[in-house]
């Protein structure tokens, strides 16, 4: 004697991959399952499809909503499950080029602490130096000004980005490392 189990996995099967719309009796599924007569009226009709019965069987052995089992039996399932991960590959996509662009970004910021670094030293030892390092410093100065300006204008960018973006899921996360870079940037000015 089969177990309801095993059973309800081969005529889902049978379904999903046939089709099946059979017409059979309720009342011989109800005893093949020895489902309880009480039951019988709710789960079965005679002359519903295989797929029907079979939906309405898993829906009560499995506390699924009707339209999921029956969902399941027809295979539609399946399209909603790839429906649902294409979406989500998608999301995760657009996180990975925001992600990327924030770690390049990072990238740069480390750069400009160096540069800011070495101003600095120059700065300490400007007493004394020639008119043609003095402008040459000048230079320098101005070349780290535009950087930072350059790099708080993409921060911004991929801020608004961030903002405007329908498909990322960790919106929140993204957002507190933009302003953990502003910050860091606020200290290089």
């Amino acid at each position: 004697m089969f177990s309801k189990l095993p059973l309800i996995l081969v005529f889902s099967a049978s379904s999903i991959l046939s089709g099946c719309s059979i017409g059979v009796r309720g009342s011989d599924i109800a005893r093949a399952q020895n489902i309880e007569p009480s039951h019988q009226e709710r789960v079965v009709a005679e002359g519903q499809t295989l797929t029907d019965i079979l939906g309405v069987f898993i829906a009560q052995q499995t506390g699924l909503s009707s339209s999921l089992a029956l969902a399941i039996t027809n295979g539609t399932t399946i399209n909603y499950i790839h429906r649902d991960m294409d979406k989500i590959e998608k999301f995760k996509d657009e996180e990975n080029r925001l992600r990327q662009r924030l770690s390049v970004l990072d990238k740069r910021l480390s750069e400009l602490k160096i540069e800011y670094r070495t101003l600095q030293k120059a700065l300490n030892e400007l007493t004394n130096i020639s008119e043609s390092k003095k402008r040459e410093l000048k230079q320098l100065n101005n070349r780290y000004s535009e950087s930072i300006e350059n790099i708080d204008k993409r921060l911004n960018n991929i801020e608004n980005d961030i903002k405007t973006s329908n498909k990322i899921v960790n919106k929140q996360s993204l957002l507190n490392q933009v302003k953990e870079y502003r910050n860091e940037i606020n200290k290089l000015h």
